[in-house]
This record gives C-alpha cells, structure tokens and sequence, in this order.
C-alpha cells in the first residue's frame, strides 16, 4: 500500500482542509511553500487561488 504525505490545514474560522502534499518522505521534504499554496488552493472553497493564502504557519 502506498503512503501519501498529508498536512492538515487549519483555518482563520477553524475549518481543517487535509492536503495530499507528497508520495514520499523525499519528495515532501523537497515540497516549496508556493507548491503547497498551490495545492491548498485547490482544496479552498469556489476555486480560490493562491493569492488569497498571504501565511502559512507551521507548527512541528
């Protein structure tokens, strides 16, 4: 079975969104902030596009 790496996204209202961001460990690692705004976009309500993502927190 195949592992997808996910980061789960918390909202400004609370909403959490799940993003499939990788297939492996390495190619996570080598995921950029605007690859992952890319792809959050396309979870986002009616299509919003990465212009409307002004911060991505992380907490490890």
């Amino acid at each position: 079975m195949e592992k997808i790496y996910q980061v789960t996204v918390i909202g400004i209202e609370g909403q959490h969104k799940t993003v499939d961001v990788a297939k492996s460990e390495e190619e996570f690692n080598d995921t950029t902030v605007l690859e992952f705004k890319k792809k959050l976009s396309r979870k986002l309500p009616g299509g919003a596009g990465k212009e409307r993502i002004t911060h991505v927190v992380i907490n490890i």
